[in-house]
């Protein structure tokens, strides 16, 4: 029950609004993503959820630019292996000027577009039937009834909570396999992050000092970065 504890101080609303307030965008912007009727009126709701439908999350990501599943995938599922397709790598330009100690990012992005066909529930029943688990026995497995598990099979989105709580107890990454696999979000570290760049005649590094998940360090060259 330790992990279930660990991921119950999660809060995700909150998160959201540090990286929104980091951007400067507001609460109704972020609604306008998602379903502006469900929110209608109390737009701030959003920043007091304590857990969130993940395609909304993923939506709310690729409008901050800010990729929310790797983030909280890094914290409470550093040990899951990945299993399933990988996609290809993300590949972005990271130029430096050591004059200024100024940064720019260039790249590719990629969209949600994939979240409308997707279906959660059944790739999690495919995955369960495909390892010869049966509803009662997923059900023992997660601490849920075997109803819950059906209504879980049915649904074709899923609470991010749940979908990490189901990644943990049955060992398999779904996180990464429904989401991350198919996510493109070049950083956009000038904007999210209070950088550090520190050089010498070898290195270049740039750390962040209330995040050590965003480290970069290059061997140094004479030329263009």
């Amino acid at each position: 029950m330790k992990y279930k504890k660990y991921l119950k101080s999660l809060n995700i609303g909150s998160l959201v609004k540090d990286i929104a307030d980091i951007m400067q965008i507001s609460s109704c912007k972020i609604v306008n993503v998602l379903n502006p009727v469900r929110y209608e009126g109390n737009e701030n709701k959003i920043f007091k959820l304590n857990d969130i439908d993940t395609k909304d999350l993923v939506r709310i990501s690729f409008l901050l630019n800010y990729n929310f599943l790797e983030r909280l995938s890094n914290e409470y599922l550093p040990m899951l292996p990945v299993t399933g397709n990988r996609f290809e790598p993300i590949k972005y330009t990271f130029k430096l000027d050591p004059s200024t100690k100024s940064y720019s990012i260039a790249g590719q992005s990629g969209d949600c577009s994939f979240l409308d066909n997707l279906h959660v529930g059944a790739y999690i029943r495919k995955v369960a039937e495909d390892n010869g688990y049966t509803e009662k026995e997923v059900g023992v497995r997660l601490g849920y009834t075997q109803s819950v598990v059906s209504e879980i099979y049915k649904s074709d989105s899923i609470k991010v909570k749940k979908l990490f709580w189901i990644s943990e107890k049955l060992q398999r990454h779904f996180v990464y396999e429904l989401f991350l696999s198919k996510i493109k979000i070049i950083p956009s570290y000038s904007a999210l992050y209070q950088i550090e760049i520190s050089f010498d005649e070898q290195t270049v590094c740039i750390n962040n000092p209330c995040d050590n998940s965003v480290i970069f360090k290059y061997l140094r060259y004479y030329g263009e970065m």
